[in-house]
């Protein structure tokens, strides 16, 4: 599954039929949508994979993707109207429009522990970005301060729906909240990537996993590669991609390797 979020200032369309031109002033879109794994590819095809696209999207991908049998468990409360409590109390919030008519934002602050706390996270987020050597997930890893700051938001209002919390100020818990759910989208993000990048395997890369032993070291590899027709530096650039993608090796120790 995935979602995406577009936002703009304001948006000019002109209906097919129709001939006057109709303004949104402030346009927000959300898309939720599911993909089969053996079509990914077709996402980051294209100038998709570099203008930025791919990394607006947020997967969700179950460890356990087996067919599951039916279960005859009913909920013990009434899940429909529940949400349906939640989401009304969320909808019917007061709020104020100036002169033109335009809603006026109602700003919540971050707790003084809760602000410290996510720009700690964001110092740790952004040496990760910058250790990165795939230029897919640095891409992917940028996008998650905004992502994050999102998540307290809707983390905090949702809590509030809920009777959990106040909506003066985005406290810790949703900042920590937030903050797993960057870790969640990370790894499915990881995942996605490595999809994309094993259906753009070439043959000899296949071939070349193929004739690996389970477990190795990088003479080894450089050793098997070569005999396939792939440069040693190659190899190594290779390998390395694949172990920070979490695809096809892992790194055992140093210099040792092992096939996934």
């Amino acid at each position: 599954m995935l979602a995406k979020t577009v936002q703009r200032q304001s948006i000019v369309f002109r209906p097919q039929g129709v001939k006057n031109s109709v303004y949104i002033s402030r346009p927000f879109i959300s898309v939720v949508g599911t993909i089969q794994n053996g079509i990914l590819n077709e996402l980051a095809q294209g100038s998709r994979s570099s203008n930025g696209f791919i990394d607006r999207l947020l997967f969700v991908m179950p460890n356990n993707q087996d067919k599951q049998p039916w279960s005859d468990k009913e909920p013990t409360f009434d899940i429909e109207a529940a949400w349906a409590d939640i989401i009304g109390r969320l909808v019917e919030l007061p709020y104020e429009t100036d002169t033109d008519g335009n809603i006026i934002a109602n700003i919540l602050h971050f707790a003084q522990d809760a602000k410290a706390r996510l720009y700690e996270w964001q110092r740790q987020n952004t040496e990760e970005c910058n250790r990165e050597e795939c230029d897919a997930l640095k891409g992917v890893y940028n996008k998650f301060d905004f992502h994050a700051i999102r998540f307290c938001l809707i983390l905090q209002m949702a809590r509030w729906a809920c009777g959990e919390a106040d909506r003066t100020e985005i406290d810790l818990l949703s900042v920590e909240n937030a903050i797993s759910l960057v870790d969640y989208f990370k790894s499915t993000a990881k995942k996605v990537h490595g999809i994309i990048s094993e259906m753009s395997l070439t043959e000899q890369q296949r071939d070349i996993i193929a004739a690996l032993p389970d477990c190795f070291t990088t003479e080894e590899g450089i050793a098997v590669a070569k005999e396939n027709g792939m440069p040693g530096r190659t190899f190594q650039d290779f390998l390395k991609r694949s172990v920070s993608l979490g695809t096809y090796f892992q790194r055992e120790k140093h210099g040792h390797y092992s096939k996934l």
